[in-house]
């Protein structure tokens, strides 16, 4: 009963594993989330205050943070400020998508509110300023730092990167596997669900939307 709002191909020019970066998807693939993209930017022709979308599946490996990861360069390209939070703290997975080091501080250091989010975000040199990501760190990585995200600081997270971004994307686990997220989703504006066709369980779909 969910809207689709873009149909991704499969992309045989991409590596069968891990997450994927912009400059590894072919032109069609690319074309396919700048689809997305206006899809979401679409509904929200006329309002002005920032959006906060979290990005999520049902289970592992359906494509969550490469859709998260290039909607938000996508987003970037446009001219849009962007941050990118990674909340997937058991699995992260974004530094070695986008060639970076793991970093002193990201999200679990201003989870714990050990610094701030502004000197936090790193930049790639492709998108620079458009584009900043708060990335896992040694502090937030497993699966006691998920506590932290049902207490305020989450909250402030989120409302403090609205602050600097026009867009705020949560790359989340898969909220039907560990319960992590749900902190998040029900705070952030929209979740957008990903599927993967001959992967997705449909009773796992089922739970999720419930």
């Amino acid at each position: 009963g969910l809207p689709v709002l873009a149909r991704i191909p499969r992309d045989f020019k991409a590596p069968s594993v891990g997450v994927k970066a912009p400059e590894q998807l072919s032109p069609v693939t690319i074309e396919a989330y700048r689809t997305l993209r206006a899809t979401l930017t679409a509904s929200r022709r006329h309002e002005s205050r920032a959006q906060s979308i979290l990005v999520t599946s049902a289970s592992p490996s359906e494509g969550k943070s490469t859709t998260a990861l290039n909607l938000a360069s996508s987003l970037a390209l446009a001219g849009n400020r962007v941050i990118m939070i990674e909340a997937d703290l058991r699995r992260p997975a974004l530094a070695d998508a986008l060639g970076l080091d793991t970093p002193e501080h990201g999200t679990g250091s201003v989870l714990l509110e050990t610094s701030e989010l502004q000197e936090s975000l790193v930049t790639t040199k492709a998108y620079g300023e458009y584009l900043r990501l708060l990335l896992a760190d040694p502090a937030g990585m497993g699966g006691w730092m998920a506590d932290r995200l049902f207490l305020p600081a989450s909250q402030k997270l989120i409302d403090d990167a609205k602050e600097i971004a026009d867009y705020v994307i949560i790359d989340s686990p898969p909220l039907t596997e560990v319960i992590d997220a749900l902190p998040l989703a029900q705070r952030a504006d929209e979740v957008l669900v990903v599927v993967r066709l001959g992967r997705t369980q449909l009773t796992k779909l089922q739970n999720l939307g419930e």
